[in-house]
């Protein structure tokens, strides 16, 4: 429908650029708790996570709640609040929190937290941003650099920030990440 999402105090607001308008489209007050992520689903409906953790599927369409998640509390864990969400091809749910990156399951259910890697990472970094690349691998952005989930093997690689980069090393110096269909990741960050 080519929208264009926008998270506000207030709610939820689309641009629709065939009527070249803002529309207010959600009332925050529905989520109990503001919206601090959102991504498109793999069908086209809209995830949406919340600053206390909680995960919505919104009908892209109509507005609807299609669903109501909360896997941190399902799981045991400690709710934190979600910065990214990502929907990868197999209809996992990647869920970057400031309590670390999680794989849910829907159709178990099952929340798994990925440990850093030793060497690798500190128990204080969190990933912040992500994106899928056309071959369907997961890049997350994080304090030491960059971390791909490889599709085809299940393992996660590890590309530290090279010290010439120039970008300070903690999460929140990303901003966005998106992957073009040629391949490149592109990353915007706070460098100057």
């Amino acid at each position: 429908s080519h929208l264009l999402w926008i998270v506000t105090r207030e709610g939820i607001d689309i641009f629709d650029p065939h009527m070249a308008k803002v529309l207010h489209y959600l009332e925050m007050s529905r989520f109990g708790s503001p919206i601090s992520a959102m991504a498109e689903g793999r069908n086209g409906d809209i995830l949406m996570g919340t600053f206390k953790g909680e995960l919505f599927r919104v009908d892209g369409g109509n507005g609807r709640i299609l669903s109501r998640l909360d896997p941190f509390k399902s799981s045991g864990l400690q709710r934190k609040k979600i910065t990214s969400i990502l929907e990868s091809n197999n209809g996992d749910i990647w869920i970057n929190s400031t309590n670390g990156l999680f794989r849910f399951i829907p159709s178990s259910g099952r929340i798994i937290r990925r440990e850093p890697d030793s060497g690798n990472a500190t128990e204080q970094e969190f990933q912040i941003q992500s994106c899928q690349d056309m071959q369907g691998n997961l890049w997350f952005a994080s304090d030491s650099g960059l971390d791909c989930f490889s599709r085809s093997a299940s393992f996660f690689r590890h590309f530290p920030l090279p010290e010439e980069s120039g970008i300070e090393k903690r999460s929140s110096a990303y901003f966005f990440m998106l992957a073009d269909r040629t391949g490149w990741i592109w990353i915007a960050t706070e460098r100057e």
